[in-house]
């Protein structure tokens, strides 16, 4: 498994932030501005989100933690592939940097599908960590 850390500074309330990211199938209203569609399979620590986004396909993640006094969510994927990877598993945690700012540091884990380079899937990872936090940045402001 090779390993991804990124931070992402951003505008926004930490609360508000915490709050849109941990609602787990809530996903498509911050990070792609709703287009796709989710279908949701339970609840809570466990359920699983398959999402079929344009120009991604289906995916499917399994929320595996949530903590809420951290502010910490885990997931992973449980489809066969996504992005270039055959494993993928991932981490954020939402930390405040000062009033009306925070930090969403991210984590990601993942195996490149064979004949993939880790470091084209590791780019295109943290390009996907940015456009997710700016999403979310966009949706927290909208909502205050």
């Amino acid at each position: 498994m090779t390993a991804l850390e990124q931070e992402n500074r951003l505008a926004c309330d930490c609360d508000g932030a915490w709050r849109a990211l941990a609602d787990f199938g809530n996903f498509l209203a911050w990070a792609t501005g709703g287009v796709g569609s989710v279908r949701l399979e339970g609840e809570g620590v466990g359920m699983i989100r398959h999402l079929d986004i344009p120009g991604l396909g289906l995916v499917s993640e399994r929320l595996d933690l949530l903590y809420d006094d951290r502010r910490i969510l885990g997931y992973s994927m449980v489809s066969d592939a996504m992005a270039g990877m055959a494993r993928y598993s991932a981490t954020v945690q939402v930390v405040s940097d000062g009033e009306g700012r925070c930090c969403l540091r991210w984590r990601g884990d993942f195996e490149p599908i064979p004949g993939i380079d880790s470091e084209e899937v590791g780019n295109s990872l943290a390009g996907s960590y940015t456009l997710m936090s700016q999403g979310l940045e966009a949706f927290v402001n909208a909502q205050a």
